[in-house]
C-alpha cells in the first residue's frame, strides 16, 4: 500500500465538514444532502496547471449492523427478529441467538459511505513545465483512492 503522495508546491488546502446541509457538486450534477460529510479541497494558484481537486466523503446510509457482524463471524442469518435471531453456521447447524447476546448484537450499526473525487486543470497551461507532473499526480491520487476505498468498506460502530 502506498504510504505517501507528495503534494505539488503552491497549493491551497481547505477542509470543510457538513451536517445535514446541501453539497453542490459540479454544475452538471445534482446536489446531495447527506447526514454527515467531509470535504477536502485543493486549489492551485492562478499560475499553476491545477485549478482544483475536491474529495468528498459522505455517509450514504445507516442501518442495523447485526447482519454484518454475524456474517463476519461465520453465521448466516435466516430470520432477524426483535427477540431472537435464527442463524445457520458453516456446518449447517441451526443456532438461535436471544437474550443478552441478542441485545449486544442490536447495539451495532452499519455505516455506508461514498467518496466523490473531482479534478479540474487549466487546459491552456499545457505548455507549463509542471503540467505533466500535475496530471501524473492527479492520476496517482485517483488510483490511490480507488485502491483504498475498493472494495467498498462498511464501518461498524457499537453504540
Amino acid at each position: 500500500m502506498l504510504t505517501e503522495i507528495k503534494i505539488p508546491e503552491r497549493l491551497n488546502i481547505t477542509c470543510q465538514r457538513y451536517k445535514n446541509s446541501i453539497i453542490d457538486l459540479e454544475p452538471d450534477e445534482e446536489s446531495i444532502r447527506p447526514p454527515l460529510a467531509s470535504e477536502l479541497r485543493i486549489e492551485g494558484s492562478r499560475f499553476t496547471p491545477l485549478k482544483k481537486i475536491r474529495i468528498i466523503a459522505y455517509v450514504s446510509g445507516i442501518a442495523p449492523g447485526e447482519k454484518w457482524i454475524l456474517l463476519t463471524s461465520g453465521l448466516r442469518p435466516v430470520a432477524i427478529g426483535p427477540e431472537a435471531i435464527e442463524c445457520v453456521d458453516r456446518n449447517g447447524r441451526h443456532i438461535v441467538i436471544s437474550g443478552e447476546k441478542r441485545g449486544e448484537l442490536s447495539s451495532w450499526i452499519e455505516i455506508d459511505f461514498d467518496v466523490i473525487m473531482s479534478a479540474e486543470v487549466r487546459p491552456f497551461f499545457f505548455f507549463h513545465p509542471k503540467f505533466g507532473e500535475v496530471l501524473d499526480w492527479i492520476r496517482q491520487l485517483y488510483l490511490r483512492a480507488v485502491d483504498y476505498f475498493s472494495p467498498k468498506l462498511n464501518i461498524w460502530i457499537r453504540t
